[in-house]
């Protein structure tokens, strides 16, 4: 896939070896890399809590996450993330 400068697109995402996103409206690109994931006990700690905490959000019932939704609206994020915010910090 290439790129071109000639339309105005919005591209973002990996494109061969380059990351393309956007930050303050800016076109930023960066190669990409597999990040080292050592998975040190600490690591794997807190990626099965953080898993545990997806599953909670999964068995919420639609009521359930209209209220969390609603409650994160002046801290602009999604329900979720308020969510797993709490769950996390518990």
């Amino acid at each position: 896939m290439a790129l071109t400068t000639d339309v105005n697109l919005k591209t973002v995402g990996k494109v061969a070896d380059k990351v393309y996103y956007y930050r303050d409206g800016d076109l930023i690109t960066r190669p990409y890399f597999i990040p080292v994931q050592p998975g040190t006990p600490s690591q794997l700690t807190w990626w099965a809590k953080f898993r545990n905490g997806v599953t909670a959000w999964q068995a919420l019932s639609p009521a359930q996450k209209t209220v969390l939704n609603r409650r994160s609206l002046p801290l602009q994020m999604s329900g979720f993330n308020l969510f797993m915010r709490e769950y996390l910090n518990a």
